[in-house]
This record gives C-alpha cells, sequence and structure tokens, in this order.
C-alpha cells in the first residue's frame, strides 16, 4: 500500500517565520542601538573637547597644557577641556600675559616653534593668546633655535635657546632682546627655567645623561654658574621650588623626585643634592614631561617613550597625573587629550610663577576663592566660617575651619570671637571707587593675596594698588600683651640692656617720626638676603606667630623679613609724608595688624605727589598739601592689609590715645634668621649690617 505524503502542518510554518522575523528584528535593533551608543559618546566628547568660542569661567583649578600638537586648558574635576590652539606647529614655555586690575587672567603667552625633527622652517615665536578664546592677539619672532622653556619675571622673559646652549633675557611686555647668555653647550641641552631670586636665574641641564641643576648669577658683570646641583635625575625636566627643594622630573627613569638644595649650599660650590623618590610608574617605557605644583599637588605628564619623529604623531595622547607631595600618595591618572607629547603643565592664571615654583589656587574642592570679593554672610547656626564668593559653590562655604581664614575674606561668627570680613569688603570697594584697585601678584600659601612686587618697585608704584585688605584676625592675646606688657620696654635705654638697637637710625627717625617709638623684633639688611631677630621676638612670639600663620600660611613665618611693633603716643606723634626704598620696600610687601588705634588716627597714601616728589625722603610740609593730595586708607584693629610703601604716606595721631601697629616685612622667597644676643648694638656697614 502506497505512503501517501502528509502536508506540512501550519504551525511548523509559522514557528520559522517567526525566527527569521525575530533575528532580523534583533539585528535591527543591534545596529540602531550601536549608532546610538556611538552618537552619544561623540556628542560627550564634543562637550569635553572643544575649541574656545567664550569665557568658560574660573569656578574650578584649570591647568594650561602645551605639548607637540596643542594648547589647551584641562579641568581636572569633570575631565572638560578647551583648545586655544593647535596645528602650527609644537608647543613650549606658557606664561602669564595681560591680567586685569582686578587680577583675572586676560591672555598667555607660549613658544611655538617647529617640530626639531627634519624643521622645515626654522622661524620660532612667541604667540600671545587670549586666555578664554585663543584669540591670536600677538606674534613675536625670537632668535632662539629648539626653544624649550619661557618663563617670565616682572617685566623680564627668559627663554631657553637649547640648540645653541644659551638663556635669552627679553623685555615684557616688548619682547626685545636685553642680553643672551651663552654659557652652556647644545650637548647640555638647557631645558627648563627658574627665576627665584632677583638678580639670580635657576636652570635644569638635561646633559643627554645625568642632569644637574645650576644658578646663574645675573648680576655680575659676567654671568656665570655659581652652583651646581649634580645627579639629580635622568635626562631630568621640570624644576619647581617647594619645600625648601626642587620637584624634578627624573625622565627617564618615569619618577617624580624631590632634590635638596635651595636654602642652602647656596655660595660657589658644586654638590650632590639628596634625592628623595615620590613615585615611579611601575611599567617600562614611560617618560615625564611637564610639570605643575598646586596647592602641594604636582601635575605633570607621563608619555610612552617614542623615537624624535613620532613625538607630534596626533594620535598619540599622553597621561597626566597628580601627586599629594604632602600625602605621598598617588591621586590619579589619566589620559588626555594632547595630540602628540605633552610638553609643559602651567596654570598662569595664578601666578607668573606656576611653573618653577609651588602656588596657591585658593580652591578648597572646587570652589574658587581668591578671584575678587562678592557676598560676604554669616551663618548663627554654625560653628565655620561662611564665605560667598565669585565662583564659591554653597557647598564649599562650611569647609573654612573655625577661627582660621586660610583663603581670602570671609564672615565669622562674632560669638566666637571672631571679626566680620564685612568690613574688608567695605574697604575693598572704597579703594576701587577712589581709582586705585589692587594689582595682584600672586598668594601667600594661606591662600591671601599680595600686591604684584614689580609694579610696586616700579615708576609708577601707584599702579599696584595703594592698600590690599586682607582679613578680620582676632587679636585679643596680642592686644593684651601690648597693653600689659612693662612701658619701660619702649624705652631706648632699656632696649640697650634688654633688646637690642640699631644705630644710626636716630636722626632719619626724628626727623619723619619725631615722638614714634619702636620695638624692633626682626630686622635685616638692605638686601633683605640677611634677617636678624631680636631677644624681645621670644617676649612676644606666642601673640603674634598664630596671626602671622593665619595671614602667611603655615610653616611660612622665615619669609619675614622684619618686624616692629610701632607706638605713636597720643597728639604729639606723626610720621611725616616720605616713601620707602629700601630692599623691604622694593623686594617685600608690607603687612599691617593695627593693634590699638581709633577713628582719630589716619593713615593717609599721596600718589598724587609722586610726579612731582621723586626723592626717597622728601620732606613736604602740611601747607603745601592740596585737597585730595593724600587719601586716608580703611584701617581698625585687626584688620590686617598691605600697605604700598612704595608710595608717599604719612600718619597722625591726633587722638588722646596711644597707637600701636605691628608692621611686617614680608619677603616671597624664605631667610634663615640669626639671633641677636641681648644688649647687642647693629649698625650698617656698607649697606650690610653687623651686630655686636
Amino acid at each position: 500500500m502506497a505512503l501517501r505524503r502528509q502536508p506540512k502542518k501550519s504551525s511548523d510554518t509559522f514557528s520559522f517565520q517567526n525566527v527569521v522575523v525575530l533575528l532580523l528584528l534583533g539585528y535591527i535593533i543591534y545596529v540602531f542601538l550601536t549608532t546610538l551608543t556611538r552618537r552619544l559618546a561623540a556628542t560627550s566628547n564634543s562637550s569635553k573637547i572643544q575649541l574656545a568660542t567664550k569665557s568658560e569661567g574660573t569656578h574650578k583649578l584649570r591647568l594650561l597644557l602645551s605639548s607637540h600638537g596643542r594648547i589647551m586648558w584641562y579641568y581636572p574635576e569633570d575631565e572638560h577641556t578647551v583648545v586655544l590652539h593647535q596645528g602650527q606647529g609644537v608647543h613650549y614655555g606658557t606664561f602669564t600675559g595681560k591680567v586685569s586690575n582686578s587680577g583675572a587672567l586676560e591672555s598667555v603667552w607660549v613658544v611655538l616653534r617647529p617640530h626639531n625633527w627634519h624643521p622645515e622652517s626654522s622661524v620660532e615665536v612667541l604667540l600671545e593668546l587670549d586666555s578664554e578664546t585663543g584669540q591670536e592677539l600677538n606674534r613675536v619672532r625670537v632668535p632662539s633655535r629648539f626653544t624649550h622653556d619661557a618663563v617670565r619675571r616682572g617685566d623680564q622673559v627668559y627663554l631657553c635657546n637649547t640648540d645653541e646652549g644659551s638663556v635669552l633675557q627679553l623685555s615684557y611686555p616688548s619682547m626685545s632682546v636685553v642680553k643672551s647668555l651663552s654659557l652652556f653647550t647644545p650637548k647640555q641641552h638647557v631645558n627648563t627655567l627658574a627665576p627665584l631670586e632677583e638678580g639670580k636665574l635657576w636652570a635644569l641641564l638635561h646633559n643627554m645623561g645625568k642632569s644637574s641643576i645650576v644658578r646663574i648669577d645675573l648680576t655680575a658683570q659676567l654671568p656665570s654658574v655659581e652652583v651646581a646641583i649634580t645627579d639629580v635625575g635622568y635626562k631630568a625636566h621640570g624644576l619647581v621650588e617647594w619645600n625648601h627643594g626642587f620637584v624634578v622630573l627624573d625622565s627617564d627613569n618615569s619618577a617624580l623626585v624631590w632634590v635638596s638644595g635651595w636654602e642652602k649650599n647656596l655660595s660657589a660650590k658644586e654638590i650632590l643634592g639628596r634625592v628623595k623618590q615620590f613615585w615611579k610608574a611601575e611599567e617600562g617605557g614611560k617618560f615625564l614631561k611637564g610639570l605643575a605644583v598646586v596647592d602641594d599637588v604636582a601635575y605633570f605628564g607621563i608619555s610612552v617613550f617614542a623615537a624624535r619623529s613620532k613625538r607630534q604623531d596626533a594620535g598619540v595622547d599622553s597621561e597626566l597625573a597628580a601627586f599629594d607631595l604632602k600625602k605621598e600618595v598617588l591621586l590619579w591618572r589619566r589620559k588626555v587629550p594632547t595630540k602628540g607629547l605633552l610638553n609643559v603643565v602651567s596654570a598662569p592664571q595664578l601666578g607668573q610663577d606656576s611653573t618653577y615654583r609651588a602656588i596657591r589656587s585658593g580652591l578648597k574642592q572646587g570652589g574658587w576663592v581668591h578671584e575678587g570679593l562678592k557676598e560676604f554672610s554669616s551663618d548663627a547656626s554654625k560653628d565655620s566660617v561662611v564665605t560667598t564668593m565669585r565662583g564659591l559653590s554653597s557647598n564649599d562655604t562650611n569647609r573654612l575651619s573655625k577661627g582660621h581664614e586660610p583663603n581670602a575674606t570671609a564672615s565669622v561668627q562674632s560669638r566666637h570671637g571672631f571679626l566680620s570680613n564685612e568690613k574688608v569688603k567695605a574697604a575693598t570697594a572704597q579703594l576701587e571707587e577712589l581709582g586705585y584697585p589692587a594689582r595682584i601678584g600672586g598668594h601667600w600659601a594661606s591662600g591671601l593675596p599680595f600686591l604684584d612686587i614689580h609694579t610696586k618697585a616700579s615708576a609708577s608704584a601707584w599702579d599696584a594698588g595703594i592698600q590690599l585688605p586682607l582679613t578680620m584676625l582676632n587679636i585679643t592675646n596680642l592686644k593684651h600683651k601690648v597693653e600689659s606688657m612693662p612701658k619701660i620696654m619702649w624705652n631706648e635705654d632699656e632696649q640697650r640692656k634688654s633688646n637690642a638697637v640699631i644705630g644710626g637710625r636716630q636722626s632719619n627717625t626724628q626727623k619723619y617720626k619725631p615722638g614714634v617709638k619702636a620695638i624692633y623684633l626682626i630686622f635685616s639688611d638692605r638686601s633683605i638676603k640677611h634677617t636678624f631677630r631680636f631677644p624681645y621676638y621670644q617676649y612676644f612670639k606666642d601673640a603674634i606667630e598664630p596671626l602671622l600663620s593665619q595671614v602667611l600660611g603655615e610653616g611660612e613665618l622665615n619669609k619675614v623679613v622684619r618686624m616692629q611693633l610701632a607706638y605713636m603716643p597720643p597728639e604729639i606723634s606723626s610720621i611725616k609724608v616720605h616713601r620707602d626704598m629700601g630692599g623691604y620696600a622694593t623686594n617685600a610687601h608690607r603687612i599691617h595688624i593695627p593693634v590699638l588705634t581709633n577713628p582719630k588716627v589716619t593713615f593717609e597714601i599721596c600718589p598724587a605727589l609722586e610726579k612731582h616728589s621723586l626723592t626717597s625722603h622728601e620732606e613736604i610740609g602740611d601747607d603745601v598739601l592740596r585737597p585730595g593730595d593724600c587719601l586716608p586708607i580703611p584701617m581698625e584693629e585687626g584688620m590686617v592689609f598691605e600697605v604700598n610703601n612704595r608710595v608717599l604716606h604719612r600718619v597722625r595721631n591726633e587722638s588722646p590715645l596711644d597707637r600701636v601697629q605691628l608692621v611686617v616685612d614680608v619677603a616671597e622667597e624664605p631667610r634663615v634668621p640669626q639671633d641677636i644676643s641681648p644688649g647687642a648694638e647693629c649698625e650698617y656697614v656698607h649697606a650690610n649690617v653687623v651686630c655686636r
């Protein structure tokens, strides 16, 4: 019997068709999701990496990265990147350009040169860019070849003419050549500069091997190397002064190191630097280059070691790392879109010295506190300082420690013994209304700002501002110490026995400061290189040091070069119109802390007299002063301020009360004071102070 062919069941046909449809549907969904993911990633990247078109604001820490491919802002907090310039050559040294009167960065300068692998051109330039938009503002050709660094100190710019082994000194802002210092050979490969001291220039010599740090004396008739610290690394880069030494990149060994030698061994000789290794890349084939230290964190570049011909490869990105130097821990390490070898890390918005000196941002976990004053408030429900400033988030306002104001101005609770900085805000506004806003030159370790020292030392000193209100301090302990001290301590005869005296100043004091008495606690010679600590310092130490630590920062008291308590008796004392001219005025910052004062004590600055009063101590009687010649500056007990003592000024006490002021001169570099025995007499000998 023949078998019949069974017809295919409809259910089998339906199952097969379903499988096909589901597979096709799954493929379509896969393609759709893949495309969507790629578009979202592209959108995310474009929001992080973009060409600069408008101001990005300064509410977060940002670093300026110069690479073989581009120069760009990088925001570590959210990894946001803004490209300022690219596609025209290799970018190297960067430094601060124009700064507004309020201290806001307006432009940056960067070295732009051809790649040194078969270059098609020999033209190297300094390029000035708008710091926010990247617009080219200026382009100056420089007579240098394979420039590796460019740094600025005031009105001087220094360039590494690496291929010719020389250093070029330029005049800012014209960029005209002042001199060329032919001190090295091409093989020594000078690649990093640090003008840390007036008349001195530190430099790092790569040496194509064992590297060294040298100090150049620029004041000598024939500038020469006077100090050499040898064996600081292998093919090293970066030179940042930190903690009385230098942070350096031991590039070929992939290590971040610290080298001793900044504060001592300053005589002309060769020394072996003590090297401490902070961190080293575990994997091989890494090369470190580009270094800045902000808030005790070292930011540095990590690149894959490559042949010179590959360093401009736009497909190769470097890494940026952050290492906490205090805690000695690596915070993070991440890839950044450098489009070639990373060469320089800087923060020019924080100061001219951001590539060669450890600096402070004034930020507290993302909050910005030093670029101007806006609103001030207090919160009686919290035992903390409460601050609201431009760019400071509300989450950061509770973070300043009780009784301490580490950054700029703040409102604090009077019930905890602190004074309101509303008065500092008002004083700042008053100075701006007078037409003399402060020009900020940098910041102390505390985060508080200081006047621009180079403008202050110039012929138009008033352009730096006449006063910089800083903060309010609780001076209860110091005030009690002054009021309860034996009055005989003000007497010069007593000081000859129990303190120390400075000879040769009596005639000057009687001429310009009749009736004024002083207790010297720290003194210096005219160069302020050598400082002397007087016996009475110990008497006031416990009351003064906590206050100065709040102003300058912990561990920064060795920057004080002069300190005195100035006493003006009631109604009979005055300080006549004068300006200060010594090194303590041109190379240091004068900080006042009023201890005993009242509204009838007036401190006046006289910038209007400057155009016809050019001598160091020109006596000007009240009868020739015109209305508006002298301007009273804000002052009250506990208000800390920096005064521009390079501008003519005078003080009068017309009250029936004592007036006492703590006057402190602070340098930007540390000193080692020499303790003086009771009964010593100090005098000037050829501009040097000798104490016997």
